[in-house]
């Protein structure tokens, strides 16, 4: 073999080793880990805004609360009664109440209130004391 050949693959073989590390380092240099951004310090951080207690009700309620858009309905208990009633969760008025069917200490109980909505109006169903009655 001429070692002029032989030179020239070695020269040719260098050079295109060097080419593909070149073109490789290139390519990998995208793929490296960023730096990661310091985390806030606690006077960088955003304060919440703390809650604040629009109104506030002595009521014992004896169900859980079901909302229609802005208004609140639960049983509640008045005395040894049961009443169902109806508030405005903005400022806690009363819009309505009617006096439930039990007692308000009656165990085993399922005090559930269903919430339907037909022709655009809403209708509240629950155990009234009065025969015929809805609400």
């Amino acid at each position: 073999m001429n070692s002029n050949a032989s030179d020239r693959r070695k020269s040719l073989s260098v050079a295109v080793i060097t080419i593909c590390v070149l073109v490789l380092g290139i390519g990998l240099s995208g793929c490296t880990a960023s730096q990661a951004e310091p985390a806030p310090t606690a006077s960088e951080k955003p304060t919440p805004a703390p809650a604040t207690v629009e109104w506030k009700s002595k009521e014992v309620l004896v169900s859980d609360v079901e909302v229609i858009g802005d208004v609140a309905i639960a049983y509640r208990r008045q005395g040894p009664q049961l009443e169902i009633i109806s508030r405005n969760l903005k400022n806690g008025k009363q819009l309505w109440k009617d006096e439930a069917l039990g007692a308000a200490d009656s165990l085993g109980v399922d005090l559930h209130i269903e919430l339907v909505k037909h022709d655009g109006r809403h209708f509240v169903a629950y155990t009234g004391t009065k025969t015929g009655a809805y609400g």
